[in-house]
């Protein structure tokens, strides 16, 4: 929209000058100059020149002064506005006077001028809102218009209401009206995503004292079954990998063979077991390359006899656990969950004791082939790899664990309302490993402090009798009154304080060592100095006996089960290095079942001799057992040419002994063996062979491979 063809600024400023005395103008020539390309602009029909507006309704004379200028100011602010031909503005759209739904639906209906297109209901019934217009275009600030010289306060208030004026007012571009006419300027929905919803968690009140009344006393624990023998090793390490796993990864590695080969490897559950066997051994035995088992120099016979190298890359390239077809991507661990949930239900099928340790398990993992689900602790021995949260006994054997997948962590799992109100991560993690526990009464649990917190000790207890112990971090202590760390420690390391809920049943102590310890349980006694522990002292320079109140001894003893775990199988890792990320958790599980193995073994001979002391197999001759027990394995009658996966056995080469060896001189004789090819020309065959060497090598009239041998490098 134009007036006579001029912006909303320029015509502003003319306007101003125009009622301005000549005599306030300094150059009389630029203001004959404005008046005259004014008078220019006034062939347009129905157009007000300023020349002829009259005066005499306010004086006879020019304004003068700042109130008389404003009054005229306010009548050019009311003057009519033309469009293009001519036209007044306010015979079609008269804003001030009718809404903007009526107005638009006229001007689009009777105005040929506009010619607008054809609006849909919808968007007509939404009225703009016109002070959002006037906050987008910000037009009323007097900082985003066009440089004006102004004169008075007065003016700069007059063009501030041509500004919302204009604001509210269709700016209709000449030959250019298009289907964007109208348009919603209401502000877009907010979306909030899991980044920045912040989840508010409720926490509960305590009321603390300083006086302890609810000890428990967990009753001794003996397993129900009792062995009427002991077993091998092989049939304790099928308790956990099962014959029903075994045919899926047999079933698998056909299908995704099929899918990349174009033809199956045909591989049967005697082979795959062939396969594991190896890679157990292969933890046992360790070397550079997994090729070193089959070189000539380095050959390890058990492994390379039982199959030939190509074989064993082709497995190792085509082992799979899912078929990729029919897979349910929305599980961040899809690759390997049907073994993983195999060997956890085996897990838990073994009965449990009531002593519980809960802690993370990092499966080393550098590649990047496994994305986001690859993990960084810092204070973890493996720092880089798949983070699994995992409940064991005291003594290491790993009954439940189920990987850290992010916000997909607990997408099958459900919680009440009340767990998700007071808990966080952390908390789930407990709660979710503790669903798990067959008998919960009486049970005690031990955790760190990235998963305590006072509500969860205290629901632990009320909702299903689980007793728990754990270090807590001073922001989680809700407003317990306890003595600070900078205080407890000049009293003297062994000095402690306590404070108690009786109603909530738990307490709260912190033990002054080298640092500050807190600690929170839900059973533990703790008003009572039963033990010392020995620590070093700067000014006796030697180590000196502390005060050690019950619950530290209680939570050091119980604590280390996932620790302990964590050292067994890094004994003899399985070492199945791929860049595949699912086979570094499928060695774990291996190293996991094979412990648990042990494990059971050892606990089932001490039960059945009655006696702690009774010698046991160490777990590397239980695990080489079970490896052993895979590898020649076969079903009866078989030939042992199957065995080899229906591949020619490799024919070892003749090693040449080093040359500190042959060319040293001594006790090189020929002696008389078997007739054979010449170490030197293959195609003469002779009985001789030298004594040290052990290599066959021909003495002819033409000439003497044997002597020729022994002299040249």
């Amino acid at each position: 929209m134009y007036r006579n063809k001029k912006n909303i600024s320029s015509r502003s400023l003319r306007l101003l000058k125009s009622v301005l005395p000549p005599s306030d103008s300094e150059d009389s020539e630029t203001e004959d100059e404005t008046e005259l390309s004014l008078n220019r602009k006034s062939n347009a029909p129905n157009i007000t020149v300023i020349d002829d507006y009259d005066y005499s309704t306010h004086s006879s004379s020019p304004p003068s002064g700042a109130s008389e200028l404003e009054n005229y100011l306010n009548d050019i602010d009311d003057m009519p506005m033309f469009d293009e031909l001519g036209t007044d503005i306010n015979n079609y759209i008269n804003l001030p006077s009718t809404s903007y739904n009526d107005t638009l639906a006229e001007a689009s209906i009777s105005n040929p001028i506009l010619d607008l297109p054809n609006v849909e209901s919808n968007i007509i019934d939404n009225p703009i809102n016109l002070s959002i217009i006037e906050n987008i275009l910000d037009l009323s600030s007097p900082n985003n218009l066009p440089s004006v010289n102004l004169h008075s306060d007065s003016d700069l208030s007059i063009v501030q209401r041509k500004s919302a004026r204009l604001a509210q007012m269709t700016y209709v571009e000449p030959n250019s009206v298009s289907s964007a006419y109208v348009q919603s300027v209401e502000p877009p929905p907010s979306t909030f995503t899991n980044k920045t919803k912040k989840i508010i968690r409720q926490k509960m009140t305590f009321k603390w004292t300083k006086q302890f009344k609810f000890p428990v006393d967990l009753p001794p624990f003996k397993y129900s079954s009792i062995p009427q023998n002991i077993s091998t090793p092989y049939e304790y390490f099928k308790m956990f990998l099962k014959d029903d796993i075994l045919e899926l990864i047999t079933k698998h590695t056909n299908i995704y063979s099929s899918q990349k080969l174009g033809k199956s490897l045909e591989t049967t559950v005697e082979e795959i077991k062939h396969y594991i066997g190896i890679e157990l051994l292969m933890g046992i035995v360790a070397m550079p390359a997994y090729t070193d088992y089959w070189s000539a120099d380095l050959r390890y016979s058990q492994i390379a006899d039982t199959m030939a190298l190509k074989r064993y890359q082709m497995l190792r390239r085509y082992i799979h656990f899912v078929d990729n077809k029919t897979i349910d991507t929305s599980d961040r661990f899809y690759k390997v969950k049907p073994i993983l949930e195999g060997i956890r239900e085996n897990c838990l099928s073994i009965e449990q004791g009531k002593l519980f340790s809960i802690d993370e398990m990092m499966i080393p993992y550098k590649g990047t082939k496994a994305g986001s689900r690859r993990q960084y602790i810092r204070n973890k021995p493996k720092k880089w790899g798949f983070k699994f949260f995992v409940r064991a006994g005291i003594d290491g054997f790993v009954y439940d664990f189920f990987p850290y997948a992010g916000e997909t962590t607990f997408s099958t799992e459900s919680f009440s309302e009340y767990e998700e109100t007071f808990f966080g991560l952390g908390q789930k993690v407990v709660l979710q490993l503790c669903k798990t526990i067959s008998d919960k009464p009486l049970t005690a649990v031990y955790f760190d402090n990235w998963f305590t917190s006072l509500e969860l000790v205290t629901y632990l207890r009320k909702e299903f009798g689980i007793l728990s112990l754990g270090t807590i971090q001073q922001n989680r202590l809700r407003g317990c009154d306890i003595i600070n760390d900078k205080d407890l420690l000049k009293k003297g390391k062994g000095s402690y304080e306590m404070r108690c809920d009786i109603k909530k049943k738990i307490a709260v102590v912190k033990w002054a060592d080298n640092k500050c310890v807190t600690l929170v349980s839900s059973f533990v006694p703790v008003n009572e100095q039963t033990s010392s522990v020995r620590r070093y002292d700067k000014n006796m320079k030697a180590k000196i006996p502390i005060n050690c109140p019950t619950i530290i001894k209680e939570y050091n003893s119980k604590m280390g089960g996932v620790d302990l775990a964590d050292m067994l199988v890094s004994l003899y890792r399985t070492g199945l290095k791929s860049h595949r990320w699912y086979l570094a958790v499928f060695s774990q599980l291996l190293d996991i079942s094979v412990n648990n193995a042990w494990l059971l073994y050892r606990r089932e001979l001490q039960e059945l001799n009655n006696d702690l002391n009774v010698k046991h197999m160490p777990l590397k001759q239980f695990r080489t057992s079970i490896a052993k027990t895979l590898i020649n394995q076969r079903k009866p009658g078989r030939p042992i040419k199957e065995l080899l996966s229906n591949t020619r056995i490799q024919k070892l080469p003749r090693l040449r002994p080093t040359d500190d060896i042959c060319l040293d001189n001594e006790d090189h004789l020929p002696k008389k063996i078997k007739k054979g090819r010449c170490m030197l020309c293959p195609k003469v065959q002779t009985v001789y062979c030298c004594t040290k060497c052990n290599l066959r090598l021909c003495t002819l009239n033409e000439r003497n491979c044997f002597y020729t041998y022994h002299k040249q490098k």
